[in-house]
């Protein structure tokens, strides 16, 4: 293991990186090079998916299903204690994309209401991109 698994959830989240840690899981092609925008620095065009990537798929408290993009390392080393901070990853990450969408305040309070009133219960699956498809990840 490397000493970075798990310590980055106080960071926005960033596509095309592992929600925990921030390294790019997918090869990044472009950077947003926006002087005081919110994801200045950011991933904003992504290509095919690393040999350390994989996409985590949770089962939420309502039924449905998210992946999130992580590195093997993280994703190995996740636990069930570290799924509410990971989820408030993601929610924090549809909030900056909605207000930069120009949503209404209201619209995002309502969306934000309807992300928060579920939660991930368990991990279904780890999948990763082998020649150009997701497939069930069998490596840990």
């Amino acid at each position: 293991m490397n000493n970075h698994v798990c310590g980055g959830f106080d960071q926005t989240k960033r596509a095309g990186c592992c929600t925990c840690c921030g390294e790019p899981v997918y090869e990044i092609k472009a950077f947003r090079a926006d002087s005081g925008h919110p994801l200045d620095g950011h991933p904003v065009r992504v290509g095919p998916m690393l040999d350390h990537g994989t996409q985590v798929e949770f089962l939420l408290s309502d039924g449905s299903e998210i992946d999130v993009a992580m590195c093997f390392d993280c994703a190995t080393s996740l636990r069930p204690a570290m799924y509410q901070r990971l989820w408030r990853a993601c929610i924090d990450r549809q909030r900056i994309a909605m207000e930069l969408a120009g949503k209404s305040p209201n619209e995002i309070a309502v969306a934000l209401a309807r992300l928060e009133a579920v939660w991930p219960i368990g991990l279904l699956r780890k999948r990763r991109e082998a020649e150009g498809m997701l497939v069930v990840d069998r490596r840990g």
